[in-house]
């Protein structure tokens, strides 16, 4: 596995290692009851606290139609409404499937053009752009065959994960939710049309994933450049940051891309929400997140794209997967010579706050799981699987994580660094 440079000095441009898995999406879980295909709160009278008052302590905030009342996570749903309603367990953190996805038959939302169907419609044909159990705007999924229950349509669902460097908010992740839209998509020669439906719908699936972190990412940046800027940093880190925030506008267009191929539809990202971004940075704050976000989430990003370059046999996808990697990894060198600038202005106490961010990243673990697709589909347009994923991810923390982190911590603290 490939070694990355650690940073190396302010003044300098080390380029890093190559991915696995980055952050987590994050965000609350679910609240309200839970309970089997028609419990209290069920379909055929709404039962205790039904959906249709809009409840609370619901999925997101009740309200219209009922979405999320308390009748919403206590037997699918409840009288009154249309959905989605979530029932099961809503990991916010987890990858694989861990709840159910519900709306009335004939409510489900499909794309545009989709054949009406006898019963529920396939889950290769819905459009999830409207399920968001964690109210954080970030991507989930569903899949398999639906299961029809009491006039509901309901499908295994799961949240998206993909690698890189968060945009966060108070500890939750936030990203733009995605729509049909020109503006954000790389052309592409090739087509899905070769695929199968579930096969194409898993692929759009995760590069849409890929694509909403991607551009979050140029926010997180955009944050980042402020922030330096506020706390007296040197020009090369401030550069540095402006020239990241570019590169991730190029990473969100090629995802983007690859997403609307398999999709068949030009998909792009609506707008992103700001509010509550822009807060006090203190340097230890900085290196808590650069840490997290940087050294560990942008490190492994890396790593994960190197290997699903080596996996891929697209032509555009692996040059797309080479220049992410490049640049991802650049982003991961240049987090550690932010660290390293924070600890050389701001002494032990930020020291602390870096060591103990390391410790907490590199104690996190994803759920994961496996598409319904064959894994030489999934190996040819550049994904990996959820054991190659835990692979890449332990090993680049062993040999390229953790070796950096100790290289940081054992240089003595020195004068602060300038341009």
């Amino acid at each position: 596995m490939a070694t990355m440079a650690c940073g190396g000095s302010v003044s300098s441009e080390g380029t890093g290692g190559t991915g696995a898995l980055g952050g987590t999406s994050s965000g609350g879980a679910s609240t309200g009851g839970v309970g089997g295909f028609g419990a209290t709160g069920g379909v055929s009278t709404g039962g205790t606290g039904g959906v249709s008052t809009g409840g609370t302590g619901g999925v997101s905030t009740g309200g219209v139609g009922g979405i999320g009342g308390v009748g919403g996570l206590g037997g699918f749903a409840g009288a009154g409404g249309d959905g989605p309603f979530y029932t099961g367990e809503v990991d916010c953190n987890a990858c694989s499937p861990t709840f159910y996805t519900c709306w009335k038959s004939d409510m489900v939302p499909v794309y545009s053009g989709t054949p009406p169907s006898q019963g529920c419609p396939p889950s290769t044909s819905i459009d999830t752009s409207g399920v968001n159990p964690c109210s954080t705007g970030f991507g989930a999924y569903v899949q398999g065959d639906p299961i029809e229950e009491n006039g509901l349509c309901c499908y295994l669902s799961g949240m998206m994960c993909p690698g890189g460097r968060p945009f966060k908010v108070d500890g939750e992740l936030r990203v733009a939710a995605v729509a049909r839209r020109p503006g954000w998509v790389a052309e592409s020669a090739h087509d899905g049309r070769s695929l199968s439906a579930e096969e194409r719908k898993a692929l759009a699936t995760v590069w849409i994933g890929d694509a909403q972190l991607e551009h979050a990412s140029v926010a997180a940046f955009a944050r980042l450049t402020l922030e330096l800027m506020q706390l007296g940093a040197p020009s090369a880190l401030v550069a540095a940051s402006q020239n990241a925030s570019v590169d991730e506008v190029r990473h969100a267009r090629m995802c983007f891309g690859f997403a609307s191929r398999f999709a068949g539809a030009q998909l792009g990202p609506e707008k992103l929400d700001l509010d509550g971004a822009l807060g006090s940075v203190t340097l230890e704050k900085l290196a808590r997140e650069t840490v997290e976000e940087g050294c560990v989430g942008e490190t492994l990003a890396a790593l994960q794209a190197a290997e699903q370059r080596r996996m891929a046999q697209d032509p555009e996808i692996r040059a797309a997967l080479s220049a992410i990697e490049t640049e991802e990894s650049e982003h991961a060198a240049f987090a550690y010579r932010v660290v390293r600038w924070a600890i050389s202005v701001g002494g032990e106490s930020v020291r602390r706050a870096a060591r103990d961010a390391f410790e907490a990243a590199l104690a996190q673990e994803l759920s994961l799981s496996d598409p319904d697709v064959s894994v030489e589909v999934w190996h040819h347009y550049g994904r990996l699987t959820a054991a190659e994923l835990r692979e890449v991810r332990a090993r680049g923390i062993e040999e390229v994580v953790r070796p950096c982190m100790a290289a940081l911590f054992e240089r003595r603290e020195q004068p602060a660094l300038s341009a």
